[in-house]
């Protein structure tokens, strides 16, 4: 199945979101995956949108009005801090981390932050670049963090490994419990 850079669609459905989840979408950008996750939990879910660039909440937060949800909060927060993205603690369902450990210097404190959030039983649903894709897309292969590396990040931390799956021809991604 050729899913290209990486279809959030099927990844939604791979998580099994359902309506009344909490989500924290860490590294959210703009909000592609923020605004699909909260149109999948309903009125009655949360998603905590977090990014560190004010101006990609700014246009999450016009898409969202356009689109009439009002279940996405926007968060200006620094990930790699704990507290950072000011969440509450043991509050979240799930945490989504897309494309943003392999460019981050605290790999580990972004982990310990989604592991302060998140309920007891709650999961880490992870998405990078693969390593041995020679692709002109995305980051070059030498920044990139292979799924090993970001096994032992998460397992060091006492989160277990749920599943892996293939999210896209130049990403991979895995799900961990807390």
């Amino acid at each position: 199945m050729e899913l290209g850079f990486y279809n959030p669609e099927y990844v939604a459905e791979l998580l099994g979101i359902t309506p009344g989840d909490k989500i924290a979408d860490f590294g959210s950008g703009a909000g592609h995956i923020a605004i699909l996750l909260a149109k999948k939990t309903g009125p009655e879910g949360q998603i905590f949108a977090i990014d560190i660039q004010k101006e990609a909440l700014e246009v999450l937060q016009s898409r969202a009005r356009l689109e009439g949800l009002l279940n996405i909060k926007t968060i200006w927060g620094n990930l790699e801090k704990i507290g950072g993205s000011k969440v509450d603690d043991g509050s979240v369902d799930l945490v989504f981390i897309s494309n943003i450990l392999f460019q981050a210097p605290q790999k580990d404190v972004i982990i310990k932050e989604a592991i302060r959030v998140l309920k007891p039983g709650g999961r880490i649903a992870l998405i990078e670049w693969k390593i041995e894709k020679d692709s002109p897309l995305g980051p070059p292969p030498e920044a990139r963090i292979s799924p090993d590396a970001v096994k032992s990040i998460c397992e060091s931390n006492g989160l277990k490994l749920a599943s892996e799956f293939d999210a896209g021809s130049h990403h991979y991604g895995m799900v961990f419990i807390k």
